[in-house]
């Protein structure tokens, strides 16, 4: 993923469905991360306020780098192409999200819709430059997802 004379991490852009099936505990511990990683060691925050006051929210998107602290989060919801934060109807509703990175701008576009819309809708939840990750990437990568229980995440 690093390229060129001036080291720059080249663009990439993935996409997945996923349905968070919920616990009946109320520990939370059912959320995931996708994950790009030099080494195979992980550490896990899906538990609600696990080991960080700022990550106060329940059901959030947050982007980490090298912590279990989030640099940006929001709620999982959608944005409408006419600009509203809409939530999901049903909590087993499947979900796409579609993560850009543009190289050359650092920028990071992350969208989050319902899977049933036939197109997705363009404006992002998450939209960050993030240089850092020229610290973080390295020509060999691990991609892949982790999860405290992936009996109750069913990725697509």
């Amino acid at each position: 993923m690093i390229s060129g004379h001036f080291q720059t991490v080249c663009s990439f852009s993935t996409s997945f469905l996923f349905i968070l099936v919920p616990s009946k505990s109320s520990y939370g511990g059912f959320g995931f991360t996708f994950t790009i990683s030099p080494t195979t060691n992980f550490e896990f925050d899906t538990v609600q306020g696990f080991r960080d006051g700022a990550d106060a929210r329940g059901n959030h998107i947050g982007l980490n780098f090298n912590s279990v602290t989030s640099d940006v989060q929001e709620p999982v919801v959608y944005t409408s192409d006419e600009g509203r934060k809409e939530d999901f109807q049903h909590e087993t509703e499947p979900i796409r999200v579609r993560l850009d990175y543009n190289g050359s701008t650092q920028m990071l576009n992350l969208i989050v819709s319902p899977a049933k819309f036939p197109i997705a809708p363009s404006i992002p939840l998450i939209s960050q430059r993030v240089p850092k990750l020229l610290d973080i990437v390295q020509e060999e990568m691990y991609v892949g997802f982790t999860a405290g229980d992936m009996s109750r995440v069913l990725t697509i």
